[in-house]
């Protein structure tokens, strides 16, 4: 009886052993499987934390608070799990970890560098100011002394400080990839005026319709010029260059009006409009305000995004937080001023107020962004007073364009879910398409009479490529709009770009790449050339290709094929700013300098 009662008593020992075994393997296998996991999420949100802090030297709390959740997690998974394990399987799970780190990171810096600095060689900076991450999230794991851990971690530590040192981003291109550079690289701009404004000493500016170049992407506001014949060999008769100069970050293009061309530009704090005489490239006058985006704005760079437009004697200009200036052309005297944000209540956007004003008549039409029901607004050109204030939904990166439809005229507008039309006079909404892409982003114009006189098409990038409407008005007077192709065409992804138009076919840059397609069907001609996210200029049968690096290139408009006639090396950094043509002028500027030839 006693030999049976210590029988039955062992039982459950003998049984249970190895089950108990077996569920704590497990449940250790299992949380290092998960710390493995968890660590996948540090790579990402410690490396667009140390890109974002080395180029605004702000934190962002997002990645911040899932870099130090994360952080956590591992610690908390990996407590006291290293003795569990033996030393050779701790070591190579660790070693698995720093394996997939590396390739993580070989893979970021290879496949997202831009074109400034080698990719071998912003690895070397950049990667070991990573690694201190990985070592202290694993620290509790690792089988050495603590005295040792302690000693690594510091000396991981002080790895960073020769990439904060040492590298710098100088923003994204189209393709967000990364721009770094070495800080020996930054060049400081001289510019004529050093402090305080130039006043101009009251030149007349003396309208001429045939070459000047008014206002953002040209007289019509389309990027197609009519009137101005260019060589056709570039590489026998190469443009002469006039001028060069120093400029002052931001994407705006020239506007130019009797021998004087106007940009806008960012010199340090203050947000400066800028008239140089068109022959000397010398400063005429200078106008500043106190502007600068937030540090956490500024993806797309630092500086002003649209372009000024000139009209009887007068510039008007919208900076990147939305100050409306009316200038005087011949002096840079303000008439008057004002924010258009804070006038109809909008909110600044994410890349800044980048809308160049449309003249209608006795008013000025400016896109407001922020307030779906104020996309659009309409101020009186001789006292800025605000005359109305619609919209269907909050404005997009696009500006405003006047089209014509049979004997009404109507005011263009991208707005971040689609095309609306609004009445010139009342600001009515008249009709409006919803089309748009995943994140809201619309930054070309549209292109009117596309096939016919009442056919708009619209190209947007971010996903989507075009689409062609059909505009009509029913005997009711109700306008509305409906596409023409039966589905949305994937081609003409202009993303930053407008395309152009000329006998029924349409050129562009589709995801940086040169396109051709037919306006009827939206189906590809051709597509070749790889010039980035630049601009163009459509001029007779030529395009003029502002290219994203920097060159500038001259192409046929046809519809075989892919011609180029010639490159000019303008600029060596990126560009994302309009060419202007003004006669036989042509102006190109990037965020540090312009050119003329």
């Amino acid at each position: 009886m006693s030999a049976m009662s210590e029988n039955v008593s062992g039982l459950p020992l003998s049984s249970a052993g190895p089950t108990c075994l077996w569920h704590s393997a497990l449940v250790n296998r299992t949380r290092l499987v998960l710390a493995m996991a968890v660590t996948a999420i540090l790579p990402y949100a410690y490396g667009r934390a140390l890109v974002v802090y080395s180029q605004y030297r702000v934190l962002e709390p997002r990645f911040l608070i899932q870099l130090a959740v994360a952080t956590l997690a591992v610690m908390a998974l990996t407590f006291g799990l290293a003795p569990r394990f033996s030393r050779r399987t701790a070591w190579i799970s660790f070693g698995v970890v720093f394996a997939i780190w590396m390739a993580f990171y070989t893979f970021l810096v290879f496949a997202y560098n831009g074109e400034q600095l080698p990719a071998w060689l912003v690895f070397a900076g950049f990667v070991p100011a990573t690694l201190w991450v990985l070592w202290l999230a694993w620290i509790f794991f690792l089988p050495i002394p603590w005295f040792l851990r302690g000693t690594v971690l510091g000396i991981l530590v002080v790895a960073t400080i020769p990439y904060l040192t040492l590298f710098e981003i100088n923003g994204l291109t189209g393709d967000t990839h990364v721009n770094f550079a070495l800080r020996s690289q930054k060049k400081t701009a001289i510019f004529d005026a050093q402090a305080g404004e130039i006043e101009g000493k009251g030149v007349k500016l003396v309208e001429n319709r045939l070459t000047d170049f008014p206002a953002f992407q040209g007289p019509d506001r389309t990027a197609v010029l009519h009137n101005v014949k260019l060589a056709r060999d570039w590489n026998e008769h190469p443009p002469r260059e006039l001028w060069r100069v120093a400029a002052g970050s931001g994407w705006s293009s020239f506007a130019v009006v009797g021998g004087y061309a106007f940009t806008l530009e960012q010199r340090g704090n203050q947000e400066c409009v800028v008239a140089r005489d068109l022959k000397t490239g010398h400063e005429v006058w200078v106008h500043k305000d106190e502007a600068n985006l937030p540090r956490n704005q500024l993806m797309g760079g630092p500086g002003p995004r649209s372009t000024p437009t000139v009209f009887e004697g007068r510039v008007y200009s919208i900076g990147a937080t939305g100050i409306f200036n009316c200038l005087d052309g011949g002096t840079g005297r303000v008439i008057w001023s004002k924010n258009i944000l804070a006038d109809v209540g909008g909110d600044l956007p994410g890349h800044g107020v980048s809308g160049s004003p449309l003249i209608v008549d006795e008013l000025v039409i400016v896109d407001p962004t922020g307030r779906a029901d104020a996309s659009l607004a309409a101020y009186k050109r001789d006292n800025g007073e605000r005359v109305w204030a619609k919209g269907h939904d909050a404005a997009a990166y696009a500006s405003p364009m006047l089209a014509s439809f049979g004997s009404s005229t109507q005011i263009l507008n991208n707005t971040t879910r689609g095309l609306t039309a609004h009445d010139p006079r009342s600001g009515a909404i008249l009709w409006h398409y919803d089309w748009s892409n995943e994140d809201g982003v619309i930054c070309s114009q549209p292109i009117t009479n596309a096939g016919a006189p009442d056919q708009v098409l619209l190209t947007a990038g971010y996903s989507a490529g075009s689409q062609l409407l059909k505009v009509t008005r029913d005997d009711k007077g109700v306008w509305s709009a409906s596409p023409v192709w039966e589905r949305p065409s994937r081609h003409m992804k202009t993303k930053f770009t407008t395309a152009v138009l000329r006998d029924d076919f349409v050129y562009g840059l589709d995801d940086g790449i040169m396109q051709c397609i037919d306006v009827k069907t939206g189906q590809q001609k051709w597509k070749g050339g790889r010039y980035g996210h630049g601009q163009i200029l459509l001029v007779d049968d030529l395009i003029v290709v502002q290219t994203e690096p920097g060159p500038v290139v001259l192409i046929e408009a046809s519809p075989k094929k892919l011609v180029e006639l010639g490159k000019v090396n303008a600029l060596s950094s990126k560009t994302w700013n309009c060419p202007a043509l003004a006669g036989k002028y042509l102006l190109v500027r990037n965020d540090t300098e312009a050119v003329c030839y």
